[in-house]
C-alpha cells in the first residue's frame, strides 16, 4: 500500500513537472538542423495586402477558409521568429498582434516578442525600432518597402519572350538597374541607407528586413550568366533570362557594411537561387501575369551588421520543395518570408 502511494505521488509529481516544459518546434533548413538556445531569430514577410481578401490578384479568404490571417500566424510561429519586418502591413497591425496572442508587441511595421522601442515610426513602408531582447544586447530593426519604378526583372522577361533583348546588352543591363527603383522619396533606397549608415556609425548593431521590388546583384551574376538556367518559369519561351545585373540597391546596403543573411550561407547563386517572388500560383489566376512568364527572382531580404552579430542560419519560408522551410498548407502570399538566424554577443 505504501508502495502504491509513493509510485501515485511520483506520478503526480511528474506530471506537474511537464505541464511546465515548454517544447519548441525545431524548424530544419539545411545549414543547420539544430536550434540554439542562444539565437535570435528575425523574419522579413511581406502578408499582401493586410492578411485582407486579396481576390484581385487570387488570394480569396474563402480559400483559407475565411481568413488568411491564421495562416500568416502560423507561419510566424513556426519559424521561432523573435522579430519580424513587416511588408503591406497597412492597417492591420492591432488585428495581428492580436491573433499573434500573448506576449506580442507591434510597434509600426515592427512586430517583436521583446521590448520594443519606435525610433523612427516613418510611415508603412518604413519603420525604425529598438529591440530590447532579455540578457542580450540591444539592436537595431529597419523595415522597408521600395517602390518598383519599372520592376527590373519584368522588364527583362517581356523582351526575352519576345527573343527581343537589345543586341548593345551592357548598356541596357546598367539601364535596367538604374530604373528599377527609386534613390529619393520615402520608397527609395536612399532613405534605407541612411538610417543604416546613422545607427552604424552610432556603434549599433543593425538588421534590416524588406521588401526590396529588386533582384540582387550577387545573385544576377557573370557566374550565373554563363553557368545558370533562365530565370523564367517556361524555360523553352524566346531567350533565355540569364543576364548580370548590376542591381543598385542591394550594392549601396552592402556599401554600409551590412550583409546578405541569405547569401552568406548559401554563397552559390545556382545551386541555391533563394527565390521569394513569387510563391507558384495557378496559370490563369484573375489579375496577374500567366505564372510561365514569371521571372523567379530573390527580392525579399533580411541583412545584418555592426558589432557582436555572426549568422548562423538562413531560410526562404514558402510552398515549395525549393524552399529551405516549407509550409505544409496553404501558402498565404504572393511573397515567400525570408528567416535569418544569428547569434548576439
Amino acid at each position: 500500500m505504501r508502495l502504491a502511494v509513493r509510485l501515485g505521488l511520483c506520478l503526480v509529481a511528474a506530471i506537474a513537472w511537464l505541464s511546465l516544459v515548454t517544447f519548441e518546434k525545431p524548424i530544419k533548413s539545411q545549414a543547420n538542423e539544430k536550434i540554439i538556445s542562444k539565437e535570435f531569430r528575425v523574419l522579413s514577410f511581406n502578408i499582401l495586402q493586410s492578411g485582407g481578401n486579396a481576390a484581385n490578384v487570387g488570394f480569396y479568404n474563402k480559400a483559407y477558409g475565411g481568413s488568411r490571417m491564421d495562416e500568416i500566424v502560423e507561419v510566424i510561429k513556426d519559424t521561432n521568429a523573435d522579430v519580424v519586418g513587416l511588408q503591406e502591413l497597412y492597417n492591420a497591425g492591432g488585428k495581428l498582434v492580436k491573433a499573434m496572442g500573448k506576449g506580442w508587441r507591434i510597434n509600426g511595421t515592427i512586430l517583436s516578442k521583446h521590448p520594443i522601442e519606435v525610433l523612427d515610426k516613418g510611415d508603412q513602408y518604413f519603420t525604425v525600432c529598438r529591440i530590447r531582447p532579455r540578457n542580450r544586447k540591444n539592436i537595431i530593426v529597419i523595415n522597408t518597402h521600395w517602390w518598383p519604378i519599372k520592376y527590373g526583372p519584368d522588364v527583362i522577361g517581356k523582351l526575352a519572350r519576345k527573343s527581343a533583348l537589345p543586341k548593345n546588352i551592357e548598356k541596357f543591363k546598367k539601364e535596367v538597374s538604374l530604373q528599377s527603383v527609386p534613390a529619393k522619396g520615402k520608397r527609395g533606397y536612399q532613405r534605407t541607407v541612411n538610417a543604416i549608415k546613422k545607427y552604424l556609425d552610432a556603434g549599433e548593431t543593425v538588421f534590416v528586413t524588406g521588401d526590396f521590388n529588386e533582384a540582387s546583384d550577387l545573385d544576377w551574376t557573370e557566374k550565373y550568366e554563363s553557368q545558370g538556367v533562365s530565370r523564367v518559369v517556361n524555360k523553352d519561351a524566346g531567350q533565355a533570362v540569364v543576364l548580370s545585373v548590376p542591381w543598385i540597391g542591394s550594392k549601396k546596403i552592402r556599401q554600409t557594411g551590412l550583409k546578405d543573411a541569405y547569401r552568406q550561407v548559401f554563397p552559390d547563386e545556382i545551386k541555391k537561387t533563394g527565390n521569394t517572388w513569387t510563391a507558384i500560383y495557378p496559370e490563369k489566376t484573375p489579375g496577374r501575369q500567366p505564372y510561365s512568364h514569371q521571372v523567379l527572382s530573390r527580392i525579399d531580404f533580411v541583412y545584418f551588421g555592426g558589432k557582436g552579430v555572426k549568422v548562423k542560419d538562413a531560410a526562404v519560408v514558402g510552398e515549395d520543395k525549393d524552399c529551405e522551410i516549407i509550409y505544409k498548407r496553404r501558402w498565404p502570399s504572393d511573397h515567400r518570408a525570408v528567416l535569418g538566424v544569428f547569434e548576439l554577443k
